[in-house]
C-alpha cells in the first residue's frame, strides 16, 4: 500500500468515526430534551411556588397576591422552562456545527496533505512564491531548519497528522 493510500484510510476512518459520535452527540440532545424539560418544569414550579411565593424570596414580589391571580405563578415556570429549552436548543445546533467544522476542517486538510505528498509538482506554483520574512527564518539557525523540515518529513511519510 502507498503511504498515501494508508494515510487516507486514516483519514476516512476517522472522518467516519468522528461523524458518528457527532450524529450520536446530537441524537442524544434532542432525544434527552423531553426528560430535561419536565424536570427543569418541577424545577422551576419548586421555585415559583415554595421559594418566591411562600419563600425567602417573597418580598422580591411587590403584590404577591396580583401576581397569583395574573396567572403568572402558573406562566412564569413555563416560560422560564421554554427561554432554557430554547437556549438549550440553540446552543446544541451551535455546537453541533463547531463540531462538524473542525471535523471537516481536519479531514481537509489530511486531504491536502495526501495531494501534497503525491503530487508535490502540482504544489509549487501555489507555494513557489510564497514568502517567509527573512526576520522570521534569521530566528533559527540553520541546524534549527533543517531540523524542523526533517521532522516534518518524518510527520508526512509516516501518516501522523501535523
Amino acid at each position: 500500500m502507498r503511504p498515501t493510500d494508508r494515510i487516507f484510510v486514516g483519514v476516512w476512518n476517522r472522518l467516519t468515526s468522528d461523524w458518528s459520535r457527532l450524529t450520536t452527540f446530537r441524537q442524544m440532545g434532542v432525544l434527552g430534551e423531553d426528560a430535561a424539560r419536565d424536570a427543569l418544569y418541577r424545577q422551576n414550579t419548586y421555585f415559583v411556588q415554595q421559594r418566591l411565593l411562600n419563600g425567602e424570596l417573597r418580598k422580591l414580589l411587590r403584590d404577591p397576591d396580583s401576581f397569583v391571580r395574573g396567572g403568572l405563578a402558573e406562566r412564569m415556570p413555563l416560560e422560564m422552562t421554554e427561554a432554557a429549552a430554547k437556549d438549550f436548543r440553540r446552543t446544541l445546533h451551535a455546537s453541533t456545527l463547531v463540531f462538524a467544522h473542525s471535523i471537516l476542517d481536519a479531514a481537509l486538510y489530511d486531504c491536502a496533505r495526501i495531494c501534497g505528498i503525491a503530487a508535490p509538482d502540482d504544489w509549487s506554483d501555489i507555494v513557489r512564491n510564497r514568502k517567509v520574512p527573512l526576520a522570521e527564518v534569521a530566528t533559527k539557525s540553520y541546524a534549527d531548519l533543517f531540523a524542523i523540515i526533517s521532522r516534518l518529513n518524518l510527520i508526512v511519510w509516516s501518516g501522523n497528522r501535523f
